[in-house]
């Protein structure tokens, strides 16, 4: 979750530019190793592909940096990119969840 204090603390373009670049490739990382922690995760079609788009935009985060002069557009239209491929992840989701309830593997 994210604090009061993160909120506050990214009150312009460039120091919000700066959280997203420090905590977005850190939480999609976390979710990778959840996925990851699953049994024969790679076996169910969903959850690799979403397994494929946190990494690709973990890579594409990483890649970008806000911090060059200039590269703060650059980096919001990675952002903004990134928002839209990951718009199917929770429809994938529950399609993995689904799966693995008939596949009993919880």
């Amino acid at each position: 979750p994210i604090s009061l204090g993160q909120v506050l603390e990214a009150s312009t373009p460039r120091r919000a530019a700066e959280f997203l670049h420090r905590e977005l490739p850190i939480r999609f990382a976390k979710r990778m190793r959840q996925i990851e922690g699953l049994p024969r995760w790679r076996e169910f079609r969903a959850l690799a592909e979403v397994h494929y788009l946190y990494f690709q935009s973990f890579r594409e985060l990483r890649l970008c940096s806000p911090f060059a002069a200039g590269s703060l557009d650059a980096f919001t239209d990675t952002v903004a990119r990134l928002k839209t491929k990951m718009e199917p992840v929770v429809p994938l989701l529950m399609e993995a969840m689904q799966e693995l309830r008939e596949q009993r593997v919880f």
